[in-house]
């Protein structure tokens, strides 16, 4: 236990140095304004309401924290730190670094204790590409859960299986697809799945409310181009030293092939429904693209056709291929790929934006809209949206305005209405029938 608890902390001042300097500046420094805010405004939500959906934002719409992902196990962890403090982006920027550090640990212990091999993970450029999303870098129930059904640790399975699903439903089809390979024990995946369920009704309501299913176009444009591993997916040259070396070298433990099929599969579905080489879709004669395996899922699975995004799948195939390597590799082959990842591919200081302190006052707790007013399409004033959202956590006024994963189509032909034709007698006249107040800010 103890030689645990200090890789814990090694891993710990690991995740620190990669964030520096944003320890000294927990509450004010953020990675992403428009995300990050939105983000940390979930996170806050939860903490104050927990698994209540009827957030403050696009009133008077229902059930709009459903809108995006809840992360409720990250709210709980951050819960200590925003009620000690008061700082609301405590929330975002303790689960960041928790997150980078969780992660390497559990990779730690599913590499059976391979500490270089788990820093090479961490400080691969995929997995760090996805810091600014704190749902996708606590990346730690996902590699627990998998750790604890290959060691037939079944309740802590069960365990990690429900919070990797209430950190975001992407990590729920995450693990049925590896529980589904590795066999799991069916009474026990039943379970998980049983307790997990119930947290994702909010968004069907959603779904069914608004008779809303993301268009495939969505999935084709945020899944991975071959294109892609060039740029904003490129895993690094230290990855692709150790997978040559790894995957060429005579393994020590029988458990390839299963990782082999996790991990081909994984990369097939982070390519998406289409094939694409660059970002526009390849059309073949009449065909609108050459279909994947991915849109069998998008039309028979429930819930795919809710996800955005397929690229996000690369994160698991990284994780298997690691997994595949721990048995094959030697510490000098490692240390040589620690030194190319730390000449190469690691690009740090990580940059941070500047939110003014948030302030509490006495206002008004009458529904508002403020204006000028913008939709999820107004880049970059949607960035004013998600400080309004910020800001209002504590007095959590509800508000016309909003920006989440989703937006209902209604509220986004009226936004569009507002911005055309306000004021004007017409938008008063509707304004006031939806018992809002407006202002200027």
């Amino acid at each position: 236990m103890r030689g645990k608890i200090i890789v814990f902390l090694l891993f710990l001042c690991l995740s620190i140095f990669i964030t520096w300097p944003l320890i000294l500046h927990l509450n004010t420094y953020i990675l992403d304004k428009q995300d990050g805010l939105l983000i940390t405004w979930f996170l806050n939500w939860s903490i104050a309401h927990p698994l209540n959906y009827n957030a403050n934002i696009f009133f008077p719409y229902q059930n709009t924290m459903a809108y995006s992902e809840t992360m409720l196990p990250q709210a709980i962890i951050a819960a200590p730190f925003v009620k000690l403090f008061g700082e609301p982006l405590l929330a975002y920027n303790i689960n960041l670094i928790l997150g980078i550090a969780l992660t390497g640990f559990a990779c730690y212990l599913l590499f059976n204790k391979n500490f270089l091999l788990s820093l090479l993970f961490v400080l691969n450029p995929i997995y760090l590409g996805y810091a600014a999303h704190i749902q996708i870098i606590n990346f730690w129930p996902v590699i627990f859960a998998i750790y604890c059904l290959k060691k037939k640790y079944w309740k802590r399975f069960v365990f990690f299986f429900v919070i990797s699903s209430l950190t975001t439903v992407l990590f729920f089809y995450f693990l049925l697809l590896y529980s589904v390979v590795m066999r799991a024990r069916l009474k026990y995946l039943i379970l998980a799945i049983f307790i997990a369920v119930p947290f994702l009704i909010p968004y069907y309501l959603v779904s069914r409310q608004f008779n809303y299913v993301r268009p495939i176009t969505d999935a084709i444009h945020n899944s991975v181009a071959p294109s892609d591993f060039l740029g904003q997916f490129f895993p690094g040259f230290a990855f692709i030293f150790i997978f040559i070396r790894g995957t060429l070298a005579k393994a020590r433990v029988p458990l390839e092939k299963p990782f082999w099929v996790l991990f081909i599969s994984s990369f097939i579905l982070a390519l998406g429904p289409a094939l694409h080489i660059v970002k526009n879709t390849i059309h073949l004669g009449i065909m609108p693209f050459i279909p994947l395996p991915y849109t069998i899922f998008y039309y028979l699975v429930p819930g795919f056709q809710g996800l955005r995004t397929p690229s996000r799948w690369i994160l698991l195939s990284l994780l298997f291929i690691f997994i595949i390597i721990s048995q094959k590799v030697s510490k000098k082959v490692l240390l040589l790929a620690l030194i190319i990842l730390l000449i190469f591919d690691l690009k740090l200081p990580f940059v941070y934006q500047t939110v003014p302190r948030k302030v509490n006052s006495t206002i008004s707790q009458k529904p508002v809209i403020y204006f000028p007013i913008y939709g999820w399409w107004d880049y970059p004033g949607v960035l004013k949206e998600t400080e309004r959202m910020y800001y209002s956590i504590g007095t959590w006024r509800p508000m016309f305005n909003g920006y989440s994963g989703f937006s209902p189509k209604e509220w986004e032909d009226r936004v569009k209405w507002l911005q055309k034709n306000h004021p004007s007698e017409e938008t008063i006249k509707f304004i006031e029938s939806q018992g809002l107040v407006y202002e200027y800010n």
